[in-house]
């Protein structure tokens, strides 16, 4: 049986043999620990060019973060436009729904043609129509379709092709 301080030294052994490989095969090259291997102008070049590394990725990383939230911003608010939408359309198909059941099929399917527009112009908010610049993203295109498909079938349902 094992101490736990041999499980430990082996699980170090082999986790550094493992990662040299690993960091080789990626086109990393592992870091020097010891700084005090080297002379003292190399070791200070080391450490600027180490520091410039930093700097430009870390800029890369700010910038990244920073198109980020303005795409997450967009999409709240272009979110937020849709909920807009689907509100004013929520209140035309209960309207819809109220006529039905009194029999009022004509405007019943007057106010389901007045929601039919929501689906749609959720999805040109969404994807930027028109808007310079604009990152399209609409995760809401599937339910968007079928929400319009449906308001197309009930508008057939209520009025039959007539021959």
């Amino acid at each position: 049986m094992r101490s736990s301080f041999q499980t430990l030294l082996l699980v170090l052994v082999l986790a550094a043999a493992a990662s040299s490989p690993i960091l080789s095969a990626a086109g990393v090259s592992p870091p020097v620990h010891h700084a005090s291997v080297l002379p003292g102008a190399a070791a200070t070049a080391a450490a600027n060019d180490t520091l410039q590394r930093g700097i430009v990725a870390t800029n890369q990383i700010a910038h990244n973060v920073t198109s980020t939230l303005h795409i997450i911003s967009d999409l709240v608010r272009d979110l937020n436009t849709c909920t807009v939408y689907y509100m004013t359309m929520a209140k035309t198909v209960a309207g819809a729904l109220d006529d039905l059941h009194a029999g009022r099929l004509v405007n019943a399917t007057d106010k389901l043609s007045d929601a039919l527009g929501a689906p749609g112009d959720c999805d040109i908010v969404l994807n930027g129509v028109g808007v310079i610049g604009k990152v399209a993203r609409d995760p809401i295109r599937q339910e968007n379709d079928e929400n319009e498909k449906l308001v197309h079938l009930a508008i057939d349902i209520l009025n039959p092709p007539r021959s």
